[in-house]
């Protein structure tokens, strides 16, 4: 994707009044120092580069009867590039006159940055499932679970000035003179957490009419210190249908009631 450094946004503030050239065919300077399409034509680009690669899969298999496994996994991987450079023109007046206006000027200028991050993503997945019916009126489902999340990013960036050739965008390109007020910059940085939860959950039902559920996780996140890193969740639920009664077959005008707490 490419687009223009500069100048984007810049004709909301001004009147669509002025021509954007001189008789000459130069950039005329409507505002003092502003022209909307210099900036954005002529006053630099910024260039994204990203690729992205995606790996999706999973597994479901019956080990016994009403015993099931589920295995996932998923997999996300960015590499990203940008480079950014300002370029340097020259306004004018009607006449064909310099105005005392060299946009991105040496000798900071014309400047370029060019930056590479990538980020890795992976997340994982295990889980069991138990169904079981006994005597026909009790009803058993147990599930057990295992997910792990890892995200990895890392940035490295550097910007130099004074290219030395139109046309030709790199930092070698760019001498980066002891009289401008950076020489370079460079910078980056890195970043990485990662996630692991174990779940459980067990319902009871006797003859689809009491209803009870008790969910369980415990989460572990890098994000906190040793001694709180690790925390545990609980809750619990019952239901009663009440609809599943036998005296509530009169009121055949209801089709479902159901009381739950949790």
């Amino acid at each position: 994707v490419q687009s223009p450094r500069n100048g984007v946004g810049n004709g909301y503030f001004d009147a669509p009044i002025f021509p954007t050239y001189n008789k000459l065919g130069q950039y005329y300077d409507d505002y003092g120092y502003r022209n909307p399409v210099a900036f954005t034509t002529s006053g630099g680009t910024t260039k994204n580069k990203e690729g992205i690669v995606r790996l999706n899969g999973k597994l479901i298999a019956e080990i016994i009867n009403g015993l099931k496994f589920t295995g996932s996994a998923a997999i996300v991987k960015r590499d990203g590039w940008n480079t950014a450079f300002n370029q340097t023109f020259k306004l004018y007046n009607w006449l064909g006159t310099k105005v005392n206006s060299t946009q991105y000027a040496p000798p900071n200028n014309p400047a370029i940055t060019e930056a590479v991050g990538n980020t890795f993503y992976q997340t994982y997945g295990a889980q069991l499932d138990y169904m079981k019916t006994i005597a026909g009126d009790h009803d058993i489902a147990v599930m057990v679970a295992n997910t792990a999340e890892l995200f990895e990013t890392k940035a490295v960036s550097a910007t130099r000035n004074q290219l030395q050739y139109e046309g030709l965008y790199d930092l070698n390109t760019a001498i980066s003179p002891a009289t401008a007020s950076y020489a370079s910059l460079n910078g980056g940085g890195a970043s990485h957490w990662g996630l692991v939860s174990y779940i459980t959950r067990v319902n009871y039902g006797y003859k689809d009419k009491y209803l009870v559920e008790f969910l369980g996780r415990r989460d572990g996140s890098s994000r906190f210190s040793d001694n709180n890193r690790w925390s545990n969740f609980y809750g619990v639920s019952a239901g009663w249908r009440i609809s599943q009664e036998t005296f509530m077959r009169k009121f055949e005008w209801l089709n479902e009631l159901k009381l739950k707490a949790s």
